[in-house]
């Protein structure tokens, strides 16, 4: 529509009452600066005639142009002009309705005494036409999106985590144990004297450093480990505690433990991991698709997440033992055990093929359940608090 003074567009009038449509002309009359919207009378060749005779047409809807509000440009899609009362008119004409909206934005101005120039084409159509905005839109939200994963998750996440009552933790604790034990874990099989001297070692660790809700767990069954709960279980198993040479190692293991629970970093992984998968699942605007589009990127994010937790782990177990004036040395030696015990599992292959098959499922629970990755970096931590 190259001349918006007198315009005619074709489009689908919608009642709002019906899902069928019905074919419509957009009329626009510059001298009165109203719009009539008219039905397409539709028929024979000699229907056609008739109507030329004596025209017939119905007249759907009339209003001031500057009563309407047009819907800004997106592309070449089609436009839905909201007429009221659930009635819409829409068309494909994107140029005759931008003349259109040039012409309303005119006399808007018009009216107010507003003699600058009117508005050409809308700035949405603009932007997506302009191929450095988009890449300049495109860097913006990388940008935006990698401030909000690095920081702007964890952050809430550790904000809401503390903010969370202990009666809420122990809700989300409850049940975890027993699931364990049905599907993983044993009764530990230490002889009782032992447990009992490495359940008051933990007791006073724990204490020790001001939490008064807890409970030590001995099992067995998932290979040298150590796990905490949020509601303050903490879970030691027979093969690390047999795996300690002394008992300054197994309290390295369990001030890392410790460490955990005080950052309350079990509690900030789920919440970290359930953003991330929302932010995800917002993104793709598809439920559906959770499976393959979530799955991966929230793997590694939660990866990444738990190495951060992981190294504050470490950290807090290495001031502890420094402050009670014990060697940060256990913690290397016992972190090496655990490694060369991972190593260990399930490399026999001279073994009878229902062990080796034992073997490899114990390796890979142990791999699984291991909150202790031995790597470099974790080890050069100790370094640093060495005196």
């Amino acid at each position: 529509m190259a001349d918006s003074r007198a315009a005619s567009i074709e489009g689908i009038f919608y009642t709002g009452e019906s899902s069928q449509g019905i074919q419509a002309v957009l009329d626009f009359d510059a001298r009165s600066g109203r719009v009539t919207l008219t039905e397409v009378m539709t028929g024979s060749a000699e229907d056609s005639a008739a109507l030329v005779k004596q025209p017939r047409k119905k007249r759907l809807f009339s209003s001031l142009l500057t009563d309407l509000t047009i819907p800004p440009r997106l592309a070449n899609t089609r436009r839905r002009l909201a007429l009221g009362n659930g009635a819409a008119f829409v068309t494909q004409d994107n140029d005759s309705i931008d003349a259109l909206a040039e012409r309303a934005l005119a006399l808007s101005r018009l009216s107010v005494g507003d003699a600058t120039r009117g508005f050409s084409g809308n700035w949405l159509y603009r932007l997506e036409s302009n191929r450095g905005a988009v890449a300049a839109c495109f860097f913006a939200i990388i940008v935006i999106a990698s401030f909000t994963i690095v920081y702007g998750i964890p952050i809430a996440a550790k904000r809401i985590a503390y903010a969370v009552p202990q009666t809420v933790q122990n809700s989300m604790s409850e049940g975890t144990l027993e699931l364990l034990d049905s599907l993983y874990l044993s009764p530990s099989e230490l002889p009782s004297e032992e447990q009992a001297r490495v359940l008051a070692l933990a007791s006073a660790a724990i204490e020790g450093v001001g939490i008064t809700s807890y409970a030590v767990e001995l099992r067995t069954g998932i290979g040298p480990n150590a796990m905490a709960l949020p509601d303050g279980t903490i879970v030691i198993t027979d093969d690390i505690v047999e795996l300690s040479a002394n008992d300054d190692e197994l309290l390295a293991i369990l001030y890392h433990e410790i460490g955990h629970l005080q950052n309350r970093h079990l509690l900030r992984r789920v919440l970290q991991s359930s953003f991330v998968s929302l932010g995800l699942i917002v993104m793709s605007g598809n439920v559906e698709t959770v499976d393959t589009l979530i799955a991966l990127p929230t793997f590694y994010l939660d990866m990444s997440y738990t190495r951060d937790f992981e190294i504050e782990a470490d950290r807090y177990a290495l001031q502890s033992l420094k402050d009670r004036g014990l060697s940060v040395d256990n913690f290397s030696a016992i972190m090496n055990k655990l490694e060369e015990s991972l190593n260990r599992i399930g490399v026999d292959e001279d073994a009878d093929e229902p062990t080796s098959r034992t073997a490899r499922r114990q390796r890979e629970l142990l791999k699984y359940f291991a909150s202790h990755p031995l790597t470099s970096e974790r080890l050069a931590l100790v370094e640093e608090y060495r005196d």
